[in-house]
């Protein structure tokens, strides 16, 4: 019987940026980046801050790569 890493509890805001979901998620800014490019958004900087709904989407696409 193999146990499963508990899922991560990532807390996310509206108008949080890059950098905060970064460290709230673990995932690098380029990973980040990347996946709201596949989403078909532009985000430049780190700085950039991002709706709740993207974020909640990122957090999701997140969860089918290992951190």
């Amino acid at each position: 019987m193999t146990r499963s890493a508990p899922d991560k509890i990532v807390e996310i805001f509206d108008g949080m940026t890059l950098r905060d979901l970064s460290k709230r998620s673990g995932a690098t800014i380029n990973a980040l980046q990347s996946i709201l490019a596949d989403l078909g958004e532009r985000v430049e900087s780190e700085f950039d801050s991002i709706t709740i709904d993207l974020a909640e989407l990122v957090v999701l696409s997140l969860s089918k790569f290992k951190l």
